[in-house]
């Protein structure tokens, strides 16, 4: 083996320099041309394709009555509220696409304070000639819905279902049925009480035991304007319907009225006289006693003709059938002054913003920028790797060594 030599070119962190210095010019025209045209290009899309923007925002404040916002609900919401407003001049099909655009340019996204910000662009659609206003409906819609899941989750904590009697409880004689209502009566006013927070039961002591103590809750005290009513009115009106279960009570027994097709009075209190020994003196058995003459063969309902006992049934049935109705009066009220005060407290849940519109460009300023600035650099460097490459053929730049090799002897 023999050593030998060769030359070679190395190129220093100067050679950047000397590119620099001797090829500043040509490489400076390729980046301002570039991001002259780049730019411009991308800053004309800026300026003048442009489109509005919807947007509102939303803002939870207490989750108690929390209502889940989440991206992939939306499709949802906006189908149907478009299914409503384009259903008689869009197919289904049609309804689908419009939903799917519509849903492709509705954005969703939150800030640091948690707000919830929803942003609708306009764009054309392929299925129908929408307006502004069209668009900003949408999005109202779309937003309120959110509102409308918090009023309708305040509003079920506060609400009581009411429902009439049962066939069972319809079967029953007519002074039993006087009965059940009272009972319903009684389970009603509770209800109201307790749902208005208005009776809270203390637990007891040592010293004794538990009682129950009043309060006057922010819902007790919540006026109406629908029907002009708080709840102490409703507590009233259901009071005032025992005064009128008494007077029908009264009605149907002191005329001894039987309902026909279900079993009899006397039958029933003969059966409850059977828990009582001989020798009681309960008041409950002297009631029951007393009943007994009451629904006797010499009641006026026993001594009528057939039209006598038709019209005593129907008389008996039209006054219970009035305290029915009277009842669903009442709770309706109830429910109404329920809804209303839910709509009045969802402030305290869920804050949603005015409706804003904007004008904004298809491109973003700061993307202009950035793109602009990316495509320069890009630019600089493909520039000067051609100078470069033009100084390293005419041998400007470089500096030639010996490098030791092996050959073969």
């Amino acid at each position: 083996m023999e050593e030998g030599f060769q030359k070679v070119k190395e190129y220093s962190f100067s050679d950047f320099f000397t590119v620099l210095k001797k090829r500043w010019l040509p490489i400076l025209l390729s980046v301002v041309i570039t991001g002259a045209v780049i730019g411009g290009a991308l800053g004309c899309v800026a300026l003048f394709v442009r489109h509005d923007e919807y947007k509102i925002t939303l803002v939870k404040v207490d989750d108690t009555y929390d209502v889940p916002i989440v991206r992939s609900t939306l499709r949802d919401r906006i189908r149907a509220i478009l299914g409503e407003k384009y259903a008689e001049t869009l197919s289904d099909d049609a309804l689908d696409d419009l939903s799917d655009d519509m849903d492709d340019h509705l954005d969703l996204t939150t800030n640091d304070e948690g707000a919830y910000i929803f942003t609708l662009d306009f764009f054309d659609t392929r299925q129908t000639k929408m307006s502004e206003n069209d668009f900003k409906e949408v999005l109202n819609t779309v937003v309120d819905s959110f509102r409308q899941g918090y009023t309708e989750k305040i509003k079920t904590a506060y609400s009581i279902p009411f429902t009439s009697m049962s066939d069972t409880t319809l079967a029953l004689t007519y002074y039993l049925q006087i009965d059940a209502l009272e009972s319903m009566i009684d389970s009603l006013i509770d209800e109201v009480e307790t749902v208005a927070g208005m009776k809270q039961v203390v637990p007891p002591t040592y010293t004794g035991t538990g009682v129950v103590v009043t309060e006057r809750s922010d819902f007790a005290a919540y006026y109406c304007e629908e029907n002009g009513m708080r709840i102490n009115d409703i507590l009233l009106d259901l009071e005032n319907l025992h005064n009128e279960l008494t007077y029908t009570r009264q009605y149907i027994s002191s005329n001894g009225i039987e309902k026909s097709g279900a079993g009899t009075m006397t039958d029933y209190i003969e059966w409850q006289l059977l828990r009582y020994p001989s020798n009681s003196d309960s008041e409950e058995k002297t009631l029951l006693e007393n009943m007994r003459e009451l629904f006797g063969e010499n009641s006026p309902y026993a001594q009528a003709d057939t039209e006598g006992k038709q019209a005593l049934e129907e008389e008996a049935q039209a006054r219970i059938g009035g305290i029915v109705s009277s009842m669903q009066a009442v709770m309706d009220n109830y429910n109404l002054i329920a809804e209303s005060y839910a709509q009045y407290k969802v402030h305290e849940y869920v804050i949603i913003s005015s409706l804003s519109v904007s004008d904004s460009g298809a491109i973003d300023a700061i993307v202009v920028g950035i793109v602009t600035a990316a495509c320069a650099v890009v630019a600089f460097l493909a520039a000067f790797f051609v100078q470069f490459s033009k100084l390293q053929r005419a041998g400007e730049i470089g500096v030639e060594v010996d490098e030791e090799t092996d050959e073969p002897a």
